[in-house]
C-alpha cells in the first residue's frame, strides 16, 4: 500500500481532533449567568428541545460493536481510483483485524483492535507499521464521529431557558447566539425549529455543520451532516471538507449508529458498518 493511504487515514484524523479543541466553549454556554427570559422564548425552546432524540432523557450511556471497515473501497478511494481488492495483501492482513467500538456518550470512547496472535507474531517491521497507522487514524476517526453524534443527540442541542441564550427571530426562522471571551456558537433553525446550521469558534479553531434530520419514534436524529473545518493555525480562509451520512440499528430499544459514511474531497471515502452491538444505559 502506498504512503499515501496512510497520510489520507491521518489526515481525516487531524481534521476531527480540531473539533475537539471546541468542547469546552461549547460546554461552558450553560455556566454563564442567567436572567430571566422572555415567555414566548422560553415556550420555544422547550418546544424545540422536545423534537429531537436525547439519549440523556432515554438513559443511554454507550453501546459496544464490532466495526468493519470497507476496506477495499478505502484504498480505492484514497489510491485516486487505483481498486483496492481482497487480493491486496494489505486489505487481507486488515481483514483479519478484530475492531470494537466502545462509545462512551460522556467521553473517552475507545476503539478495540486484535490482530489474530499467528499473524502477529509473523508481522514484518513494514506491516506492523501500516496496521499501527491504521489504528490510531481510525481510533482518532471515531472519535470524532462520537464527538459530533453525541453533541446532536445527547440532549444539549437546544438550549435551556435558564440558560438565558441570544434568541432572535429571522426571516426564514430562528437564530440562537452565544458569545463569551472572544468565542462565540450560533445556531439556526427553521420555522419549523429544526437545526439548519450550526457555527463556533473557539481558540482559532472554526467549525461550520450543516447537519440534516430524520424523524423517529424517539425524535429527531440526525443523520447527515457538511463540516467545514478550519483548523487552529491553519491558512485563513482553507478548511477542511466533510461529508458524513449516518444510519441507525435500534439495540435494546435505542437508536445507535448502524451505518457511517465519510467523503473528504481529495482524501478519500471511508465507510464503516457496525454490527454485534450492546447498549449501556441506566440503571443497567
Amino acid at each position: 500500500m502506498r504512503r499515501s493511504s496512510f497520510g489520507s487515514m491521518t489526515a481525516w484524523g487531524a481534521a476531527l481532533m480540531a473539533m475537539f479543541l471546541l468542547t469546552p466553549f461549547v460546554a461552558a454556554q450553560s455556566r454563564h449567568p442567567a436572567t430571566e427570559i422572555a415567555p414566548f422564548d422560553r415556550k420555544l425552546l422547550e418546544r424545540a428541545a422536545k423534537l429531537y432524540y436525547s439519549t440523556r432523557a432515554t438513559g443511554l450511556q454507550g453501546f459496544d460493536c464490532a466495526v468493519h471497515p470497507d476496506w477495499p473501497g478505502i484504498f480505492s478511494s484514497t489510491r485516486q481510483g487505483k481498486p483496492g481488492t481482497a487480493n491486496d495483501p494489505h486489505i487481507a492482513l486488515l481483514n483479519t483485524v478484530k475492531i470494537t467500538l466502545h462509545a462512551r456518550l460522556g467521553g473517552g470512547s475507545t476503539l478495540d483492535w486484535q490482530v489474530p496472535a499467528d499473524r502477529s507474531a509473523t508481522l514484518d517491521a513494514s506491516s506492523k507499521r501500516m496496521l499501527d497507522q491504521m489504528h490510531e487514524g481510525l481510533g482518532q476517526q471515531f472519535q470524532g464521529v462520537m464527538q459530533l453524534w453525541t453533541l446532536f443527540s445527547n440532549g444539549d442541542l437546544v438550549p435551556t431557558p435558564e440558560e438565558n441564550p441570544d434568541l432572535t427571530q429571522t426571516g426564514s426562522g430562528y437564530r440562537i447566539h452565544t458569545e463569551q471571551k472572544g468565542e462565540w456558537l450560533t445556531e439556526l433553525f427553521s420555522r419549523e425549529l429544526v437545526l439548519e446550521r450550526f457555527e463556533a469558534s473557539s481558540g482559532g479553531s472554526k467549525l461550520d455543520i450543516a447537519p440534516t434530520f430524520k424523524p423517529s419514534e424517539k425524535g429527531l436524529l440526525v443523520n447527515s451532516y457538511v463540516a467545514h473545518i478550519q483548523p487552529r493555525g491553519g491558512p485563513a480562509g482553507q478548511t477542511q471538507e466533510m461529508h458524513v451520512t449516518l444510519s441507525y440499528q435500534t439495540v435494546s430499544g435505542f437508536p445507535i449508529l448502524g451505518r457511517v459514511a465519510v467523503e473528504m474531497p481529495r482524501v478519500g471515502a471511508f465507510n464503516f458498518m457496525l454490527d454485534g452491538c450492546s447498549v449501556r444505559h441506566a440503571g443497567k
